[in-house]
């Protein structure tokens, strides 16, 4: 099947929510805004545009970050496999259809908030780091010896002739 992949900027319209399926693999979903805004030449004016909501599906760890850390006007940059799908309504008065992106990757936007990234461990870095570091009796080479191209601190490439 051919996927549509979308990247785009946003807000989050609505807060995370954490679920479990029926087969025990969790799932965040949540909805992301995004407003055309263009230039307007004679007005010298920047003008909105439609918005458009998405909602966003993150499965496994990436949906239990999303729930801890992002929250209702957070900017993200969004990119993952678009569809467009749809439902009966409860009282059976018609169908909704609306837009939904399966995550392959999702982060705060540095235009629009300000963040501290911690940075999460591999898991072989996770065990590592609970036994002793090994000592070390070697002395490491100079960058000059494991770089060919590395010059020493100081010295300049002359000009070619």
């Amino acid at each position: 099947m051919n996927y549509a992949i979308v990247t785009f900027t946003g807000y989050v319209a609505t807060n995370p929510e954490l679920r479990t399926t029926t087969t025990g693999k969790t799932v965040a979903s949540f909805r992301v805004a995004t407003t055309e805004r263009r230039f307007d030449r004679p007005s010298g004016k920047y003008i909105e545009g439609a918005t458009t909501f998405y909602t966003v599906t993150c499965w496994a760890w990436v949906a239990e970050r999303a729930v801890k850390c992002l929250k209702t006007g957070d900017g993200v940059i969004v990119s993952g496999r678009l569809a467009e799908k749809s439902y009966t309504r409860r009282d059976g008065s018609g169908v909704t259809t609306y837009l939904e992106v399966e995550v392959d990757a999702i982060g705060p936007d540095l235009f629009k908030t300000d963040v501290e990234v911690q940075r999460r461990p591999r898991p072989d870095e996770a065990a590592s780091a609970d036994a002793a570091p090994a000592e070390s009796t070697e002395v490491p080479a100079p960058a000059v010896a494991r770089d060919p191209w590395a010059r020493p601190l100081g010295q300049r490439e002359e000009p070619a002739a």
